[in-house]
């Protein structure tokens, strides 16, 4: 797409005055004057300093390094120097496709905090395989955590992937961060039709973004993400104001997140409504913000209820003042409530006698659960078979039972969009059973 169809934000985030900790002196290839340099330092996946300049023709330019908040200063340490040449138009510390670019280790030290770069033949331009390989990555983030965000990515059919899998933001618009890759770096072939997308912060796996994603030929060439959500968009998104998710954490407190960050004072506990299927309203008696940054925002809200959620019996939703749209109210940390929800005597998982396999399997948030018969251990079709809610936990919990003189059907698999169950491959009773969650 074209770059000058966003309003950017300059060289994210804005460079602010903090302590200068190191400078760099450049040389650019000659013709490129006038173009902007962006620069930074990467320490275990968080960019500690950066700068910015604009070539000179010629001579050498200086870009003096600050920190970057919350650090004050940078100690003596190896570092990953990151310095573009843009000449794309997006702007990036990480090279976009025709950027040149200069990417070393950087020892820091007393000695050691001024680097000269004066060798044009130094730079390196990211070059494209060809113009139907690039695709366009667009990624929103409800939190507006934008700093230090890469995205994993792989080829699914682990033939050939990158190196570095990780790609990072070339530039920022009012969506949010914007990220490029080709297609012709995954597969055998350099033609993958399914590669994978996992947003995380910080190369830290502790802080990935959600579930994998998977681009296909279909989706096109230019995609959006939304923070939290699996799905791929093909067009932009709506993130105006809306309610995203709500959980049940117990039965007096419920969760909602939001798709904007709000501060204390724009939350009170009588602008979010909870109520049930029969449109039966439950006060919040107070409202309290989770996981605010430094600066008192975040898009998550805690609601304490005067009266308890029946979780048990009941589907409720949750709707906010000022917030577009309704969300259902996900059981979470309630289900940890053994008072509710312990059970020592009902059976779950498959469990073989010669007359038959019972499967039980308790899926709170599963609409339905289907057995799944094969003929043999591999290969062919299967017969799915419905599996019908029984009353235990006011229908949370599916039991179904097959015959073993069904046609000599083997049954191998059970799904539901929170459980996993796996067959032995040459015995009719089961090798292992995951529970759900």
């Amino acid at each position: 797409m074209s770059r000058a169809a966003y309003t950017l934000h300059g060289f994210p985030p804005d460079v602010s005055p903090g302590q200068r900790v190191a400078s760099l002196e450049v040389v650019v290839p000659a013709g490129l004057a006038g173009l902007p340099l962006f620069a930074a330092l990467r320490h275990h996946g968080r960019i500690v300093a950066r700068g910015a300049a604009v070539a000179a023709d010629g001579a050498p330019v200086e870009i003096p390094l600050v920190a970057v908040p919350p650090a004050t200063s940078v100690p003596d340490d190896v570092y990953e120097l990151w310095l573009t040449l843009d000449r794309d138009g997006w702007q990036s510390c990480y090279p976009g496709y025709g950027d040149l670019f200069i990417r070393v280790p950087w020892e820091l030290n007393a000695e050691s905090r001024v680097k000269r770069l004066v060798d044009p033949a130094a730079w390196r331009e990211r070059r494209l395989s060809a113009p139907d390989n690039l695709v366009t990555v667009h990624y929103h983030r409800y939190d507006e955590a934008y700093d230090n965000v890469g995205i994993w990515t792989w080829d699914h059919y682990h033939q050939r992937s990158p190196v570095p899998n990780e790609i990072w933001e070339i530039g920022r618009d009012e969506f949010g961060l914007v990220f490029q890759l080709d297609r012709a770096d995954y597969g055998a072939r350099g033609d993958s039709d399914r590669i994978g997308l996992l947003p995380r912060l910080a190369g830290d796996w502790n802080r990935k973004d959600g579930e994998n994603r998977y681009w296909k030929p279909e989706l096109g060439r230019e995609i959006y993400l939304l923070g939290t959500r699996a799905q791929i968009w093909s067009e932009r998104p709506d993130v105006r104001p809306h309610v995203v998710a709500a959980f049940v954490d117990a039965p007096h407190r419920v969760v909602v997140q939001l798709s904007k960050l709000v501060t204390a004072d724009e939350i009170l506990a009588s602008s979010v409504r909870v109520f049930d299927e029969r449109g039966h309203a439950f006060q919040p008696v107070q409202a309290q913000l989770v996981g605010a940054d430094v600066r008192g925002k975040t898009n998550f809200i805690e609601v304490i209820l005067f009266e308890p959620l029946n979780v048990a019996h009941q589907s409720y939703s949750v709707s906010v003042e000022k917030f577009a749209g309704t969300a259902p109210a996900v059981p979470r940390g309630v289900l940890d409530d053994a008072d509710l929800f312990g059970d020592l005597h009902t059976p779950l998982g498959a469990h073989y006698t010669p007359d038959q396999t019972m499967f039980g399997v308790f899926a709170p948030s599963a609409e339905q659960v289907n057995v799944i018969l094969y003929a043999g251990a591999s290969g062919g079709e299967g017969q799915q078979e419905h599996v019908e809610r029984c009353a235990r936990f006011g229908g949370r919990c599916f039991y179904h039972s097959i015959s073993s003189s069904s046609s000599g059907d083997q049954p191998v698999g059970s799904q539901a969009p929170s459980s996993a169950c796996r067959a032995s491959s040459t015995s009719r009773r089961w090798s292992a059973i995951s529970g759900v969650s």
